[in-house]
């Protein structure tokens, strides 16, 4: 029963659409003639505030006999007044959209519309202006619709239609009756199990595999109107029943669908046709006119066709965009993963920066030593010196005590030899040192290369970031457009449902309850992807949560640009202090050097005095030449305990910088650790928004399916409406046009009374003086069940 609802749905939208298309055309043709001496200009025409628009919902048993009548008016208010004046003679007025509020007296209503649109229903049981009836035959028997149920043979149902709208006019000085000229349109769903071999009299059926959908259309009363009904010599079919025959096993029926309007005559202008060349220009105007409908019959079908393509299209796209959902989401567990990766590396680099920092510390305490040491070396040599200096100037003094200096020079001899042990081994120190900060020069060229790479790398990050935000600005703004277009699809199938309901209430028919529940799925289906698509929803929210994890990636990805910065800042510091380190370095080495030449030329010199002494007497000259020797080797060692000093004293602030750069560097690699935190948290909220767009892709993919089914039947519908409108132009208003060279002098006023007629029948209930309308009818007919 659902399906046959929603084909049932399919085929009222072919109807309206149909008629949409009659109004098109007609529209087309007031405009193009409006150039014509004929044409009524724009500006005798009367423009109204407010329009009426009503619907009058017919249940019927059935054979067609009324049961209820339910009225659903709209009152369009384009001026938007804070007052509407209407009339209506229906009961039980209701605002179904509203809660405007309104005055009653007698028949005049008065609304307080605050300048909003009105909708309202009530009941009445006024009589219709048409009426259908149906009759069932069974192996060419008339049967009551209680004894077909369940039989099986070859069945007829016939509609006939009867128009109850009488008017009568003065045509040529006498009363004439006509007929407000309505258009009937009825449609039934057939299941193919039951039925076959289908035969349509005034219609068409559409078949799909599992059902047919039997359409036929008619105009009561107008071969009446127009005065053919009795002239023998005129044969034009203008259809007032509609039939099909098929062969049937346990007969039933669900409910069928009859519609009526009178909007096809109204909309064409016959007001000032005098001359038969102004019925010339009119009849070619009605036939422009339903070459029109033909024509826009054929672009619907044709349009509906392209909409199958689209649909196809779109299906793929939906499937070729749920599959880069997926891999989107793939792609940013992939980058979750990787950040924290990072952020375990970028941990470890902050810690070994700390305990670099610290190792310099310690150097940099050893290097004050050692400049403290320099210095007291350097000043000690100056009591050497003068020393030295008394020795030369005493050797006639020493000479007296020549044992004694050759115990004081032989003590001298074995301390310079410990001088130049020690000076040798502080020589090597120095080259240690040395090669100590090459070894930490390449270290930091080796991370000073790897931070450059990083800020390669985090570069390319930081565009990727731009596009991925650029990217979800448009998906989200395209969302909020489709969401815009899915409310207002909710708000009209609304309306729909609001008027079966009130039909239903008044019939408590299962038929309608089915097509109640659809639509209240339908709607539930809508509602739920539009709320996904709003704040909340969960299409919305992973949108959002993505341009959040987009913002919080390029949040993470600025600290880490800063963290990078800080870091080469670091670097440099290190690079200046390993620079002051190397030359102080340099200097120690030099100042080691000169120290051992110094205390070898000291040593030699305290050996030459020792081997003097030792025969003082004969070796004055000897003596004397030792202490000169003596005295320049002390000037030349307190000479490289001055350089020694300098050295260390450079070494000491080169290393102070080192500490402040080795700081800097610990500061930088912190930073670049807490960046990664704010960088692996935009990449996890990436993964879970990629996630959400997954199962919104996932929705959406779902969707794009059935529309495109949907499609599909109103495609194959079009094409029997666009063969049923070229069948009526043929058979109905081709064979007028083709009266026209025959006694057509009388239908000049006939076309203008019915013209007048059609326009003046604008509403079933009432309508107030200041208001344009229109009115259509729909009968819901009951169907027939098997109770087996």
């Amino acid at each position: 029963m659902k399906k046959l609802t929603r084909v049932l749905a399919a085929v009222m939208a072919i109807l309206i659409s149909a008629g949409s298309t009659g109004v098109f055309a007609v529209t087309a043709v007031k405009t193009e003639n409006n150039t014509s001496a004929s044409s009524v200009s724009s500006e005798d025409e009367k423009s109204f505030d407010v329009k009426k628009e009503e619907t009058v919902y017919i249940v019927a048993d059935a054979q067609g006999n009324k049961k209820n009548v339910i009225v659903s008016d709209w009152l369009d208010n384009e001026a938007g007044l804070s007052s509407i004046r209407d009339r209506s003679a229906l009961s039980g007025i209701e605002n179904v959209k509203g809660d405007e509020t309104y005055k009653l007296n007698g028949e005049d209503v008065e609304w307080a519309a605050n300048g909003a649109d009105i909708y309202y229903k009530g009941t009445t049981d006024k009589e219709l202006p048409v009426s259908v009836n149906l009759t069932y035959y069974l192996d060419g028997n008339e049967i009551s619709p209680e004894e077909l149920a369940g039989k099986s043979g070859r069945v007829t149902v016939r509609y006939n239609y009867t128009n109850n709208q009488r008017v009568t006019v003065k045509h040529n000085g006498k009363s004439q009756d006509m007929y407000v000229p309505f258009m009937m349109v009825s449609a039934s769903i057939l299941d193919s199990s039951n039925f076959s071999n289908i035969e349509v009299t005034n219609g068409k059926y559409i078949s799909d595999g599992e059902r047919f959908i039997v359409i036929g259309m008619a105009v009561p009363g107008l071969k009446e109107s127009l005065g053919f009904d009795d002239k023998k010599d005129i044969d034009i079919d203008i259809p007032e029943y509609f039939e099909f025959s098929a062969d049937v096993t346990d007969f039933s029926m669900s409910s069928s669908i009859t519609a009526a309007t009178n909007e096809l005559f109204s909309d064409v202008d016959f007001d000032d046709v005098e001359t038969m060349d102004d019925l010339d220009e009119k009849i070619k105007e009605l036939t422009d006119a339903s070459e029109k409908l033909t024509d826009g019959s054929s672009d619907l079908y044709d349009g509906i066709k392209s909409l199958l393509d689209g649909t196809g299209s779109l299906e793929d796209g939906a499937s070729e965009l749920y599959s880069g959902a997926y891999d989107l989401m793939e792609g940013a567990g992939t980058l979750a993963d990787g950040t924290q990766q990072f952020a375990d590396g970028t941990a470890a680099a902050a810690d070994g920066a700390a305990s670099l920092d610290s190792g310099i510390s310690s150097a940099k305490d050893g290097a004050s030593e050692l400049t403290d040491g320099a210095k007291r070396l350097s000043e000690g040599f100056s009591p050497i010196l003068d020393g030295a200096s008394a020795l030369n100037d005493g050797v006639s003094a020493v000479l007296d005590g020549s044992k004694q200096v050759e115990s004081g020079a032989k003590s001298l001899s074995d301390g310079t030899s410990q001088l130049e042990s020690g000076s040798k081994t502080l020589s090597d120190s120095a080259k240690q040192l040395d090669d100590g900060i090459a070894s930490v020069k390449d270290g930091s060229e080796q991370l000073k290369s790897g931070i450059e790479e990083a800020a390669g790398g985090i570069g390319q990050l930081s565009d990727g970031a731009d596009n991925l935000s650029s990217g979800l600005g448009n998906l989200s703004a395209g969302l909020d457009q489709a969401g815009s277009s899915l409310d207002e699809t909710i708000s009209y199938n609304k309306q729909v449902l609001e008027g079966l309901k009130a039909v239903y209430e008044q019939t408590q028919d299962d038929n309608i309850a089915g097509m109640i529940g659809v639509l209240e799925q339908t709607i539930a289906g809508q509602e739920q992807i539009s709320a996904s698509m709003k704040d909340g929803g969960a299409l919305k929210d992973g949108t959002s949560q993505l341009i959040d994890g987009a913002s919080a990636l390029g949040a993470g990805i600025d600290s880490l640009e800063e963290g990078s910065a800080a870091l080469s800042e670091g670097i440099k510091a290190v690079d200046d202090g390993l620079a002051s380190l190397r030359d102080g370095s340099s200097q120690i080495s030099a100042g080691t050097d000169t120290l051992y030449n110094s205390v070898v030329k000291v040593n030699k010199g305290a050996s030459d005095l020792f081997s003097g002494t030792s025969n003082l007497a004969q070796a004055n000259d000897a003596l004397q030449n030792g202490a000169e020797q003596l005295k320049e080797g002390v000037k030349t060692a307190q000479s490289g305990a001055d350089a020694l000093y300098s050295g260390a004293a450079a070494l000491n602030d080169g290393l102070s910088k080192l500490k402040d750069g080795s700081s800097a560097l610990a500061d930088g690699a912190d930073t670049l650790n807490a960046s990664v935190a704010a960088l692996e948290s935009g990449a996890f909220a990436l993964y879970d928004g990629s996630g959400s767009l997954l199962n919104g892709m996932s929705s959406l993919k779902d969707g794009v399916s059935e529309l495109s089914d949907g499609a599909g039947q109103l495609e194959s519908g079009s094409k029997e409406l666009k063969e049923g409108m070229a069948e009526f132009k043929k058979d109905g208003i081709d064979k007028i046009a083709d009266m026209y060279n025959g006694d057509i002098k009388d239908l000049i006023d006939r076309f203008k009374d019915l013209n007048k007629i059609s326009r003046e029948y604008n509403s079933f209930s009432g309508i107030g003086n200041d208001m344009d309308g229109s009115v259509k009818f729909i009968f819901t007919i009951d169907g027939i069940q098997n109770k087996e």
